[in-house]
């Protein structure tokens, strides 16, 4: 299928898979707009009534999403494949190794919302329970472990797709956009956040870019493909220009290479003093499909003009 613009043709395809019929959807999006298309896949990806916040430095409490404080949204897929229902709260990889460090490493005066996306078909997070537990064991180790003064909130957000974390991602990033955070942290289960301030030193480098925050930065990780970026920070900025977090065509690898790839050569930047262990402890949770790899070139020419068209029109040089 030849490409075309978004203002041109279709801008976004889901594929809605539904367990009692075992029937597949293709839904197509004929859009005008950008704005369109973001408007339409709010109907789609939302985060269910079950968001829960830490209060504790919040004078508006209860479960507000939006204060006044800068919001970052962090996105991750998560999966319970190869677990034991009965000790996922005390192996899965976000207690044992991402909350301690988030803790650790969080920065007192934003505002953090942590977007888990699961597959509609894991058999843990897909019962009403499971994720009150889940959150709950959550807050548990943030009182314990956290600053008093640090803000969070934790909203579930099911993915109608099974063994595609790169869908999962993009549902939890748009997710994250729709309840208007200012900027959006793409990271894995399964990390070990290292360094202090990553926070500030993030924003302020997306800052430099020219117009400001239309980029993506990143943390110098450990574990994983190295030569991209495994983990991405960007303005909400960015979904205004593209319509999502990451183009549909890659379910699982090759998601971090496009958003590598779409802002080089001036636009894309690792920050070496910030750093991250990608642990990998409990393995690779889906197949990969390595073939998809020859849509990368075109996928990225693509939208590097969606980009350049943005630019043009902000009277900014590409």
């Amino acid at each position: 299928m030849k490409m075309v613009s978004l203002k041109e043709g279709i801008v976004v395809t889901m594929v809605i898979c539904t367990m009692l019929t075992a029937s597949t959807f293709i839904i197509w999006y004929d859009m005008d707009a950008i704005a369109t298309n973001i408007a339409r896949l709010k109907k789609y990806i939302s985060v269910p009534d079950e968001s829960r916040c830490s209060a504790r430095s919040s004078t508006t409490g209860g479960n507000n999403t939006k204060t006044n404080q800068t919001s970052i949204g962090i996105g991750c897929a998560i999966s319970t494949k190869g677990f034991n229902p009965s000790s996922v709260l005390s192996t899965h990889p976000i207690f044992t190794t991402l909350m301690l460090s988030f803790c650790e490493t969080a920065s007192p005066g934003y505002s953090y919302n942590i977007y888990i996306s699961y597959d509609y078909t894991d058999a843990f997070f897909k019962d009403q329970n499971s994720r009150d537990s889940f959150k709950g064991k959550i807050f548990d180790m943030a009182k314990k472990h956290c600053t008093s003064s640090l803000l969070m909130c934790v909203h579930f957000v099911r993915c109608p797709f099974e063994g595609a974390p790169a869908h999962a991602q993009n549902y939890a990033m748009i997710a994250a956009y729709n309840d208007s955070m200012d900027y959006l942290y793409r990271i894995n289960d399964d990390t070990k956040m290292v360094s202090k301030s990553w926070t500030e030193t993030f924003i302020a480098e997306l800052s430099k870019f020219n117009p400001p925050n239309v980029g993506v930065v990143g943390p110098n990780h450990q574990g994983g493909n190295t030569d991209i970026l495994t983990y991405d920070f960007v303005h909400r900025t960015h979904i205004d220009i593209f319509g999502f977090h990451y183009p549909a065509a890659f379910p699982g690898w090759f998601a971090d290479d496009w958003i590598t790839e779409v802002y080089k050569p001036s636009r894309t930047k690792k920050i070496d003093n910030i750093k991250v262990i990608h642990t990998m402890a409990v393995g690779t949770r889906y197949n990969v499909r390595v073939d998809l790899k020859t849509k990368l070139k075109s996928q990225v020419e693509h939208d590097k003009e969606t980009l350049n068209s943005w630019l043009k029109k902000q009277g900014k040089n590409p």
